[in-house]
């Protein structure tokens, strides 16, 4: 009898505590995660750190974290890659679990981890638990520039027969504005008078004859229709050979600026005025890191607002895989008012983008997008 009372007194003990144990580690487990510094781009790779945190004083003998990475992401381990990071440890109370992990950025776009799920149990088996956490993380991958080399058209000709027609000098006796001061502008152009007014630094902004702007233009229409669906191929190859343009534009000392008919922090179609610093190839790469490929608007009405926004001669590069006899009209409009352009249309390998027959006024280079190669989901 002795013995029974002993057992029935042990198994009570036991089951009161995996009771007390639910209660009191159940919803005190926390868990975060963060990403190593820097802006990844395509094809790189990054830390990343999780953190598994017992707030409670009681321990947990057997955890379970399941954290499923986005698609344009993958996990680097031992016996390859995975979409799925997954580990088994324990956390004596009050204590904090970090673990780092490396991941490769194999495509571009806003990257969110996904819910994680962890289960935990008491170390008996007889009170188990799963709880889904969110992460809170968001990982932006930006486009790898295109290779020079595979650029499709030779970038200093184009931009050369634009660049001997302007001043390099600026005509200080021609005022036409005023522009947020950037580093290496003289301090004589500062205008002292708005700075004061606006608080900001302001310079004066000259007329010259003509000026030497290169604008990248990125169409995610594929259908008459322009709601009806888009490419992420295709979005994917023209936002890599945007950020390769903008970079030469930076090393040539050229301003550039873009506009894209795509989504971006549901927005309509936007666009980033031109400029030439370091922080401003920054702010262009990530929005091209940002965009989704949805067209919220035609081609034909983004060049057509392009037309009344950009008065001085310019240079345009309209990247597309969609192209049709209104579209031509409105990139002769814009020739005419004086700007220079070149279409480059981007296609499947073995298909023919129809409408490029009335093109052939214009200048044109097709990119066929590497087999193998996806866009973000």
């Amino acid at each position: 009898m002795k013995v029974v009372g002993v057992l029935i007194l042990l198994l009570g003990g036991v089951w009161g505590y995996t009771r007390l144990w639910g209660r009191i580690v159940g919803g005190k487990i926390r868990y975060s995660v963060t990403i190593s510094e820097g802006r990844p781009r395509e094809g790189e790779e990054i830390e990343l750190r999780t953190i598994l945190e017992n707030t409670a004083w009681l321990p947990v003998p057997w955890l379970q974290l399941s954290q499923p990475l986005p698609e344009g992401t993958v996990l680097l381990e031992e016996g390859g890659e995975s979409h799925l990071l997954r580990y088994a440890t324990y956390l004596l109370p009050r204590q904090r679990v970090q673990r780092i992990h490396r991941l490769r950025c194999v495509r571009r776009g806003l990257q969110i981890l996904p819910t994680a799920e962890i289960r935990y149990s008491d170390g008996l088996g007889w009170e188990e638990r799963m709880e889904r956490l969110e992460s809170v993380c968001r990982i932006l991958v930006r486009p790898k520039p295109m290779e020079r080399d595979a650029i499709p058209f030779r970038f200093r000709e184009w931009i050369g027969e634009v660049a001997v027609r302007r001043w390099y000098q600026e005509d200080p006796s021609r005022l036409w504005g005023v522009r947020q001061f950037r580093p290496g502008d003289p301090y004589r152009h500062i205008h002292w008078a708005a700075s004061a007014r606006t608080g900001k630094w302001l310079v004066k902004q000259f007329e010259t004859s003509s000026r030497t702007v290169l604008y990248g233009v990125l169409n995610h229409q594929l259908f008459e229709p322009h709601w009806l669906g888009s490419s992420p191929r295709r979005v994917d190859a023209q936002c890599r050979l945007a950020a390769a343009l903008f970079r030469r534009s930076e090393e040539l000392g050229l301003e550039y600026g873009l506009y894209s008919n795509g989504s971006w922090r549901g927005r309509r179609s936007f666009s980033i005025p031109p400029g030439r610093s370091p922080e401003h190839l920054e702010a262009v790469e990530t929005a091209l890191g940002r965009l989704l490929p949805q067209a919220q608007e035609p081609l034909a009405d983004l060049l057509r607002r392009i037309r009344e926004e950009v008065s001085n001669p310019s240079f345009f590069v309209v990247m597309t895989g969609y192209w049709d006899e209104n579209l031509t009209s409105a990139a002769e409009e814009l020739r005419r008012r004086g700007h220079d352009l070149i279409l480059v249309c981007f296609r499947e390998p073995d298909e023919k983008v129809e409408g490029l027959d009335s093109a052939a006024s214009l200048p044109l280079v097709t990119v066929t997008c590497p087999v193998g190669e996806e866009g973000p989901a």
